[in-house]
């Protein structure tokens, strides 16, 4: 329970959104359930050609209707909007556990100006839960060591996000990564929420395509971006970022091989399998080819 305060901070969520009116309902309901009260939430849109701004007047919420589509510059001009001295970034196809925001709050208070928050992918559709075959096994077999959880920085204080400038806007991939890197360096304090954020993948075939394939496009950059943070986190950790990301694909060619051999262990999921590697391989796809893509254009 959050500590009995004078003051209860203004937290501001922010949501990016584009053609999102499948999920948002879901996303602002889980924000309504909020044990934390003292909230804002700004929606700002990319151009919508769906209902997703319908949705949002139907829940009360601000909205800013732009002509210009990219989740950092969403983010970055939500951040700008915002009237809470906190910040929560949060995506259009997600959950919140009711005890979150009360949850980062609490740390907040603890000295803490930032928070990692885990999400765990459920899926919504045959594709999404297929997609997200990974993490029903992690859940299934929590003893194992393998068991790598997508976080990344979603709560913070606004000073910190200032600081820091923001988020990279010309990044489609990793920018969270290289967000929080920015935020440790700065020396804030940074802590890990108990609770999770839920997924729900709502994706066609064709849009998992495009979207991998404009990862794979900006690939290079967040490599780059990375390489700027490698000699400081040598000084303050004992070790190089290439070091450390290697470490870290190597975790993933782990979990990999734990996947394959536990997967047709679990027949509750059986139905997925055929749709787990299907999708895989039209993600593995669209990254490739949009790696090369970007190689192409940087050689030339």
């Amino acid at each position: 329970m959050l500590k009995q305060l004078d003051i209860s901070p203004l937290v501001s969520i922010i949501i990016p959104t584009w053609n999102s009116a499948a999920t948002l309902a879901l996303c602002l309901q889980s924000i309504k359930k909020q044990t934390y009260k003292n909230l804002e939430v700004l929606i700002i849109d990319g151009g919508s050609t769906d209902n997703t701004l319908s949705v949002a007047e139907s829940y009360g919420v601000k909205f800013r209707k732009l002509h210009k589509r990219s989740r950092t510059y969403q983010r970055n001009l939500g951040a700008f909007y915002a009237k809470g001295v906190l910040l929560f970034f949060l995506d259009s196809d997600e959950v919140l556990h009711p005890k979150l925001v009360e949850e980062c709050v609490s740390k907040y208070f603890d000295g803490y100006q930032g928070m990692f928050v885990t999400t765990i992918d459920t899926g919504y559709t045959y594709l999404g839960k297929s997609r997200c075959l990974g993490n029903f096994i992690n859940l299934e077999i929590k003893s194992s060591a393998i068991y790598i959880p997508n976080s990344a920085l979603r709560f913070c204080t606004k000073d910190i996000f200032k600081a820091v400038k923001g988020q990279d806007e010309d990044l489609l991939i990793g920018e969270d990564i290289i967000f929080a890197l920015k935020c440790l360096k700065s020396g804030g304090k940074i802590g890990r929420c108990k609770y999770a954020i839920s997924h729900y993948a709502v994706e066609g075939l064709r849009n998992i395509l495009i979207k991998k394939y404009a990862y794979g496009q900006t690939f290079e950059k967040v490599v780059e971006k990375m390489g700027e943070f490698n000699e400081s986190f040598r000084v303050t950790h004992g070790f190089g970022l290439s070091a450390h990301v290697l470490s870290f694909r190597m975790e993933y060619v782990k979990m990999g091989v734990f996947y394959l051999v536990h997967m047709f262990r679990l027949k509750a999921y059986s139905r997925y399998i055929p749709g787990f590697f299907l999708v895989k391989l039209i993600e593995q796809c669209g990254r490739v080819t949009g790696y090369i893509r970007s190689r192409m254009f940087f050689s030339t």
